[in-house]
């Protein structure tokens, strides 16, 4: 109120300040107080008002009086503003109604009011709101920001660490007083002195605050309640109600929460907790009353814990139930919830309350139990220290005491992950095989995320339909009686690896439908568009609208979810993602954003040791090179790439697919160089490779190179006889880029053999598909073109180009957007790429020159 005081002087307001408290109570006093304010300003203004106040304070004086200064202020020239601080202490109903609420109602035009009130105003403001007069600012839109903190705490203290400042932060989460508060305790020369205690405040001043404006205002029985509720760090009436003991008569607890936001008393509600209204306190107020749970003897705290967590327990909120469970000292209960329902947490993405779950568990509980050593060591996996999973898994085989034989199932299963995670397929098959015939497994989870491992190992071998007869199992799984979907083990995961076999064996079309049904059943849930599944599957998915040249369908699903899948991924997936992005942008004629992809993915596996992929990536470096007749930097990539093939000349499993990628590198630089018999010779043989392991998408592949090479031995007929068998294969596998981008020659040779008589319809349409595809990106924009023509922006785009003007961050505009961090990553892209700019500040300067925002 002051700062807005201050603010409203320079621009020739008048000030008349009302400040009320709880000493000053009657009517009489706080009309006198309100015409004194007046006259600060000028003695005129309250001369008809005063001489009412004479004959006592009935309703009709109160209303007299109001009058009266309505007149006075009528006549004064200058604008004025009345300013009411707590308004909500003003009980008298006379004087609401006939005197603040009629002096609202009748106010000259010259008159202002700013009002604060603890909760909503005890008056009628809703002509003001219709008419749009009427502005209201709430508790969220005063908090400071973490910026606003780090600022206060400077002017105030002189210097302040910016870690500690959103420490304070998020303490107060803003509240200024608060924070003032908080920082008056503090001297500058001792601030400097001592700058960790901004981190550890001393709340005494705080403290004082509640026990005054909100202690003061409960019966003791219900600080009492209060205290007790707050071991919850959010809470709802049947939680009070369990909590407090209180659970056949829940009046209690119900009168309680909504005395408190009747009041306003630092209470605000939660948002998306089931159908029941949810609530939680300010977390300094919880501060303090939980400073007075402390003081309660260790049994009765045992006790409020323990009810706590049979409630939780009950509503299936498994991460609180831990909690309270271990707050209860009811340690092994704890231990055995996590192992129950950790699965559960796991599918549900929750990773987060794992890790919290588990650092809360005592270290000797956690060494007890090779289930939650090996969630452990799965958390270890997901933040992306493969290393220590390893050493995890090597102390649980050396140390753990002799488990059974389901303990052993689990074991290997975990470090046949680890292999997998490091791209060796062949030392998964190697943990996996002897698991197979086994049939003491305990949950279906576990004989699911088997078959859905060795499918894996076995799409990598060649052995397709071995893989896919192994899935179809999965449909059979159930837990609790309900079919397994989402779960590692589920049947979305297996409809995915089904894909994946597709795509391995080169039957694009079927690996299709495999995805599209996996994302239909998780975009049927708002909440599951980034799960596990949805992400494999739209990794997988954009590397066939690539293969059907959708370039920008397949960005639209691959780039918001690529830092992700980087995160969560198995190499496969995260190879064919980062890819076909690549791709995608070239074929837009992107070159920096596709080279940009490729050092992405060549950094991804050189930091997981994966050298599969290193090996992909420069492969189309190379391609790349070639493309642009730059010989000697394909030299330098492919010298690079022979390095690799030595390092795995007899390598099994995965990663002997690397040989194969560098003979595939060798042919197209042989062909490049003109070297056409020895060329001719090579991809003959790759041929006949990729067949005998039924890889049919790479045969395409080479019989097309193979016609390119013949033509340009000038052997049309064998030219041509080669490319009609590499259109029929294409044809009945759904291809289009692979058979475009096998040599420069493609496009030509199929609108030659198009020129031809044709004996097959299907075969002409197919061309024909083909064709057009090639066209489609010739007539695309490939370079940035005039300055001032631009590709459109979506209007979602344009909804963050003016978040960028408010110089938001990232987050903040993910949250005030409803949109994840890699959602809105992602449309910064295009907006920087759209506007041909690299950053936030040049992108707004070329949104304002181009008129986009104003």
């Amino acid at each position: 109120m002051t700062a807005f005081q201050q603010a409203l002087t320079p621009l020739g307001f008048e000030v008349a300040w009302l400040s009320l408290s709880a000493d000053v109570d009657c009517s009489a006093g706080l009309l006198h107080h309100l015409l004194a304010s007046f006259d600060q300003i000028h003695p005129t203004i309250t001369d008809q008002a005063r001489p009412w106040l004479q004959g006592g304070i009935a309703k009709e004086a109160i209303e007299r009086t109001t009058i009266g200064l309505i007149q006075g202020l009528s006549r004064y020239e200058r604008e004025v503003t009345l300013m009411i601080d707590d308004l909500h202490l003003v009980k008298d109903p006379f004087l609401l109604e006939y005197g603040i609420q009629f002096l609202i109602e009748h106010a000259p035009p010259n008159l202002h009011f700013v009002m604060s009130a603890r909760g909503l105003l005890p008056l009628s403001l809703e002509h003001l709101h219709a008419d749009g007069q009427l502005l209201e600012l709430g508790v969220d839109d005063l908090a400071f920001t973490r910026h606003e903190t780090e600022s206060f705490l400077r002017q105030r203290l002189g210097s302040a660490e910016p870690r500690d400042a959103h420490r304070l932060h998020n303490a107060t989460e803003g509240w200024p007083a608060g924070i003032q508060m908080l920082a008056s305790q503090q001297s500058p020369p001792e601030q400097k002195r001592h700058r960790h205690r901004l981190a550890h405040h001393d709340s005494t001043l705080v403290a004082h605050y509640f026990e005054r404006e909100v202690m003061s205002l409960l019966h003791p029985a219900d600080i009492e309640r209060l205290v007790q509720l707050s071991i919850c760090s959010s809470f709802c009436v049947p939680l009070a109600s369990a909590v407090l003991g209180e659970l056949t008569s829940p009046r209690n607890s119900a009168r309680l929460i909504a005395h408190l936001v009747h009041q306003d008393l630092f209470i605000y509600p939660v948002d998306g907790q089931n159908l029941e209204r949810w609530f939680r306190l300010h977390p300094l107020l919880r501060e303090l009353l939980l400073s007075r749970y402390q003081a309660l003897p260790p049994a009765e705290r045992q006790r409020l814990n323990a009810r706590a967590a049979d409630w939780f327990e009950s509503a299936g909120l498994m991460d609180e139930a831990v909690r309270h469970r271990i707050d209860a000292d009811q340690v092994e209960h704890a231990v055995a919830l996590v192992e129950r329902y950790a699965q559960e947490m796991h599918v549900r993405g929750d990773f987060q309350t794992i890790a919290a779950v588990l650092r809360r568990l005592p270290p000797q509980a956690l060494s007890r139990s090779l289930q939650l050593r090996l969630l452990h060591g799965q958390l270890q996996w997901r933040a992306g220290h493969l290393d220590a999973y390893a050493e995890i898994l090597d102390d649980l085989e050396r140390d753990t005491p002799p488990i059974d034989d389901f303990g052993r199932f689990q074991l290997a299963q975990a470090r046949a992950a680890y292999h997998i995670q490091r791209d060796d397929t062949e030392a998964a098959r190697l943990q996996l095989e002897p698991l197979k015939p086994l049939t003491y497994t305990a949950d279906a989870r576990f004989e699911g995320r088997l078959r859905n491992q060795l499918s894996l190992v076995y799409l990598h071998a060649g052995r397709f339909e071995e893989a896919r007869n192994l899935l179809e199992q999965n449909a059979d799984l159930l837990t609790d009686r309900v079919p397994l979907e989402k779960d590692p083990a589920g049947l979305l995961f297996g409809r995915c690896f089904t894909g994946l076999s597709h795509v391995q064996e080169g039957n694009i079309k079927l690996a299709e439908r495999q995805y599209r049904a996996v994302l239909r059943v998780t975009s049927s849930n708002l909440h599951e568009d980034t799960s596990e599944p949805a992400c494999m599957a739209a990794a997988l998915l954009g590397e066939v609208l690539h293969e059907r040249n959708e370039p920008h369908a397949a960005l639209a699903l691959l780039l918001p979810r690529l830092d992700l899948l980087q995160r969560i991924a198995i190499p496969d997936t995260a190879l064919r993602a980062l890819l076909s992005a690549a791709r995608c942008q070239f074929l837009l004629g992107r070159e920096a954003e596709g080279s940009a992809l490729l050092e992405q993915l060549e950094e991804y596996a050189t930091r997981h040791r994966l050298d599969r992929l290193i090996a992909s990536s420069l492969l189309e470096k190379l391609m790349l090179q070639l493309r642009k007749l730059d010989l000697r930097a394909a030299d330098t990539v492919f010298r690079r790439m022979e390095r690799l093939e030595c390092l795995h000349a007899k390598s099994s499993g995965a990663q002997a697919e690397i040989r194969v990628i560098v003979a595939t590198a060798r042919a197209h630089r042989t062909f490049a160089g003109g070297e056409l018999a020895s060329a001719a010779a090579q991809v003959c043989t790759l041929s006949e490779q990729c067949e005998a392991l039924g890889h049919w998408r790479r045969v395409a592949h080479f019989r097309m190179l193979g016609a390119a090479i013949h033509d340009r031995l000038q052997e049309k007929e064998l030219a041509a006889k080669l490319a009609w068998n590499v259109l029929d294969l294409g044809h009945g596998l759904g291809l289009v880029r692979t058979l475009l981008d096998a040599a420069p020659e493609a496009p030509r040779l199929i609108h030659a053999l198009r020129q031809r008589p044709q004996p097959d319809p299907l075969l002409t349409f197919y061309m024909d598909r083909l064709l057009a595809a090639d066209a489609s990106l010739d007539e695309s924009p490939t370079g940035p073109g005039d300055r001032n023509r631009i590709e459109p922006l979506s209007q979602r785009e344009l909804d963050v180009l003016r978040m960028l003007m408010l110089a938001l961050p990232n987050k903040r505009i993910a949250r005030t957007m409803g949109l994840s961090l890699e959602t809105i990553k992602w449309h910064l892209r295009n907006i920087y790429r759209k506007l041909g700019v690299s950053g936030r500040d040049e992108a707004v300067t070329r949104a304002r020159d181009l008129l986009l925002i104003i």
